[in-house]
């Protein structure tokens, strides 16, 4: 899988405060060089702020459901300290459920390039956490859904410390079993809600 380089963006900062300097990640003929498995740690990924309009792009191509999530509230990318290659993202916004938007933040999408190193998404993951802290001082509750129909069992939840919510059971009429409804195109499939108290 190839890499996006953040040459050209401009402004990005990590989360710890320093400043990035962009590099291309083009060949000569003006094509991606191909991503290999990176010989490095967890410890050597730096998670910084990104544009949404960024994230969003990253997200349509990379991401399994190939498009936007609507109500963002802030993105993160993910990149080596050894170069500035976009190789994931954190999105994070207002959950779907009709709930407190003003307690409560949804994980909405993330990606991380399989080349990166075991134990990734739980630092990833784990950066976001505290950074939303900081920045959204009134969020009390972290929510996300694994989507079972793709496999997705909720590994890094587990890893990270989240509280299994159960099932939530799909339906073919746009709702999960709730009270709530979700975006016409989303694939109402079953999922596991997971909860993190911050």
């Amino acid at each position: 899988m190839s890499g996006d380089s953040l040459i050209g963006q401009g402004g990005l900062f990590d989360v710890e405060g320093g400043c990035t300097s962009p590099t291309s990640n083009q060949q000569a003929d003006g094509g991606s060089i191909p991503t290999s498995p990176l010989q490095i740690s967890a410890k050597d990924l730096i998670v910084f702020r990104i544009p949404m309009s960024m994230a969003d792009k990253y997200s349509i191509e990379k991401h399994y459901l190939h498009r936007t999530a609507k109500n963002s509230k802030i993105a993160f990318g993910v990149r080596t300290k050894h170069d500035t290659i976009l190789r994931g993202i954190a999105i994070w916004g207002a959950p779907v459920a009709k709930i407190n938007q003003k307690v409560y933040m949804e994980l909405r999408r993330m990606f991380l390039e399989d080349s990166l190193p075991k134990n990734s998404e739980s630092r990833v993951m784990s950066i976001c956490i505290r950074q939303i802290k900081r920045l959204f001082p009134n969020v009390r509750l972290l929510i996300s859904y694994s989507d079972l129909s793709m496999g997705h069992r909720g590994t890094i939840y587990k890893a990270s410390g989240w509280i299994d919510m159960g099932v939530i059971k799909g339906d073919k009429k746009g709702g999960w079993g709730t009270t709530h409804t979700r975006h016409k195109r989303v694939e109402f499939s079953d999922k596991r809600k997971w909860a993190y108290p911050i």
